[in-house]
């Protein structure tokens, strides 16, 4: 009997066909680890993914300040001279042995937590977009610094060589023998001041279809802007406190100044919420049972109206809503959280803010335009769906709603105004044609005042009441008159023994108000299709209906009342 071979020790060197076949058949049934040689990853793996992860040269940009803040950079500065672009930062710097680490391919010893670019990846972002990619760096403590350099152009070339050969003509270059044959380390020869700390990334010899939108001072703005963690404009007056929560809060946060500089063109710090008016924001935890899985802020708007005019109808406006964020990061637009608004999408517009996420279980995908998915990207819309409809929905609600009283009061005070000038005689200007016209106003003003004052500040109520007192004494006069009519040259005589006030510079429009004043003062927006269907309501409405008449304003505030109670009931 011949005994059993004893189970050799599997590695790579030994996995010939042929080996691999006899190993295979003394066991059968049995499942061995197949180790990968370096010959098994092929070279192409970098412009694939570099291709397929960075489709806009702007993303290259992203990741390499990234990594300035992972370094705890205070300020970037991105330069775009000649064909090049250059990033410097006063990060914390890299030492040798940080720089080697750095240029691992898919491996990183960032947590993720305390810094965004995990993945091991982004410093090959550029393989696409340069010729040469230079990185100088040092650290508090060394003596000088060092550099490394990927020859991208010369990796792209012998890719490039070996796809045109015929097939079985050309040996695959490794991605290890790819990376490795074009890689090259060195230091810089002049000394460094002890306590200096920086690094330069330069992406040389970029092509003239990337150079062109990197030189674009406009869409490099509103992509940082989008992107990265920039601080707030000086002059926000909420700067501060922002700030301060979310350092408190969110671990490892801090925003970072940029400056871009441009041949030709003057500097420009780039920050954020410039000219926009909002009230001091609210701050909180999101909470899914006993774990936090975001840290919030939020403020309504300061103009009762919406944060920011929409350029097109059914876009996002830049500060309109909520947005993601992660380390400061932006994950997907300001679309994506729109959706926890689903009941009152239109007062979607009423509030800017950040979601920071907290849970180290939601993790963005590699473009960073969402989540991956998982239970952890569940547990966190639940989260924020349950939070937001049952407090920061609810208020915007309120605050919506006080806006609308507030005007409404407002302008039954100049309509209550204006109808007593016109029975003293004394009105520049007669609105209302007829006792009639007056009277049926002054009760659609008593009836909209009476559901207007539950949403209305104290110091508006106090306003509705005085006005109601006025409409109630107009209501007796206007019954009076129409019991026992003052002749029409009394009352002449009667305006003419009074002096005629003077025209104020603030006097009304007279515009009556529309289906579509009414539908946005609830909050809705009537843009595109929807705006142009209500323009043909209201035209229909008008060949029905005098403009402004009693029927007319009937109408709209039945309108109005089905809109509240609607509003309510949701």
């Amino acid at each position: 009997m011949t005994p059993r071979r004893a189970k050799p020790s599997i590695v790579a060197e030994q996995l010939t066909l042929d080996y691999l076949d006899d190993v295979l058949s003394e066991n059968p049934g049995e499942l061995i680890k197949l180790p990968i040689a370096k010959e098994d990853i092929g070279g192409e793996l970098i412009a694939i993914l570099s291709q397929g992860l960075y489709t806009n040269p702007l993303d290259c940009l992203r990741e390499y300040v990234q990594n300035a803040v992972d370094a705890d950079a205070g300020s970037v500065t991105l330069k775009v001279t000649g064909n090049s672009v250059i990033i410097m930062d006063d990060g914390d710097g890299m030492g040798l042995d940080d720089i080697l680490d750095a240029r691992r391919f898919g491996l990183s010893g960032k947590w993720l937590m305390q810094h965004v670019g995990f993945r091991g990846i982004g410093i090959y972002s550029g393989f696409d977009l340069c010729r040469r990619l230079r990185i100088t760096s040092t650290k508090r403590g060394e003596e000088s610094a060092n550099i490394l350099v990927f020859e991208f152009a010369d990796m792209r070339a012998q890719l490039n060589g070996e796809r045109q050969a015929q097939a079985g003509d050309a040996e695959k270059t490794s991605l290890i023998d790819l990376l490795s044959e074009h890689t090259k380390i060195g230091r810089d020869p002049s000394p460094e001041p002890a306590d200096s700390h920086y690094t330069i990334v330069e992406l040389q010899d970029i092509s003239d279809m990337h150079i062109a939108l990197l030189s674009d001072r406009g869409k490099l703005r509103q992509y940082l802007l989008q992107n990265l963690p920039i601080d707030f404009t000086s002059t926000f007056p909420h700067r501060q406190e922002i700030n301060q929560q979310l350092s408190r809060h969110v671990p490892s946060y801090h925003a970072v100044a940029i400056t871009l500089q441009s041949d030709g063109i003057e500097d420009e710090v780039v920050s954020k919420y410039p000219d926009v008016s909002v009230q001091r924001p609210q701050f909180g935890y999101i909470t899914s049972g006993d774990r936090q899985v975001a840290y919030y802020w939020a403020a309504l708007t300061a103009e009762e109206e919406a944060i920011e005019p929409r350029r097109r109808p059914g876009e996002i406006a830049q500060y309109e809503g909520l947005v993601y964020k992660m380390k400061g990061f932006t994950v997907g637009g300001r679309d994506r959280l729109a959706r926890m608004f689903s009941r009152k999408p239109q007062l979607y517009r009423w509030i800017s803010g950040e979601v920071y996420v907290l849970d180290p279980e939601v993790i963005p995908n590699a473009a960073r335009d969402d989540f991956e998915t998982n239970h952890a990207k569940e547990r966190l819309e639940v989260a924020l769906l349950e939070a937001f409809d049952t407090q920061l929905l609810a208020e915007v609600e309120r605050y919506q709603a006080r806006s609308v009283a507030s005007r409404r009061i407002e302008e039954a005070g100049v309509d209550i105004e204006q109808i007593e000038q016109e029975l003293a005689g004394t009105a520049a200007k007669t609105r209302f044609p007829n006792n009639f016209e007056r009277y049926s106003r002054v009760s659609t003003i008593l009836e909209q005042l009476k559901r207007q004052k539950k949403a209305a500040t104290h110091e508006d109520q106090k306003t509705a009441d005085a006005i109601i007192a006025r409409a109630k004494s107009l209501q007796r006069k206007l019954t009076g008159e129409a019991a026992s009519p003052t002749p029409e040259a009394t009352r002449r005589k009667r305006a003419a023994r009074k002096p005629t006030p003077p025209i104020p510079l603030d006097l009304p429009s007279t515009s009556p108000r529309t289906i579509r004043d009414v539908l946005q003062e609830a909050g809705w927006s009537v843009d595109g299709d929807l705006g142009e269907f209500i323009s043909l309501i209201q035209a229909a409405l008008e060949d029905v209906l005098l403009a402004g008449g009693p029927q007319y304003r009937n109408f709209l505030s039945a309108l109005e009342a089905r809109i509240a109670d609607a509003s309510s009931a949701r």
